[in-house]
């Protein structure tokens, strides 16, 4: 279970790395 914790882990900061250059670049 805890690989899937991590994955989505890394989901969510992907996601909130691409929102932050999709609004501000």
């Amino acid at each position: 279970m805890q690989s899937m914790e991590r994955a989505l882990t890394i989901a969510i900061r992907r996601i909130q790395d691409v929102g932050i250059n999709w609004i501000f670049g």
